[in-house]
């Protein structure tokens, strides 16, 4: 399968994930996983009237966010 980008973790979103339990966590990357094959706005979309997106998990009845931003500098090589 071919992936339509690259994740790269701040060291905030890695301290957030490490708080969570293991099921929410393998939950919230699974659907990064899928996201990055897919094109399901329900997983990965951007938010109206800015340059910021977000991957969102529902698990157990939270919704989990992950704030993402494309590297321009990557996209030009």
């Amino acid at each position: 399968m071919i992936e339509n980008f690259e994740v790269a973790y701040l060291e905030q979103a890695d301290e957030f994930l490490g708080s969570l339990s293991e099921k929410a966590r393998l939950k919230i990357f699974y659907n990064i996983d899928k996201a990055k094959i897919t094109h399901d706005p329900e997983l990965f979309k951007k938010l109206s009237g800015t340059e910021i997106w977000e991957f969102r998990t529902l698990y157990q009845g939270l919704c989990y966010r992950l704030f993402a931003f494309w590297d321009e500098q990557k996209m030009q090589r």
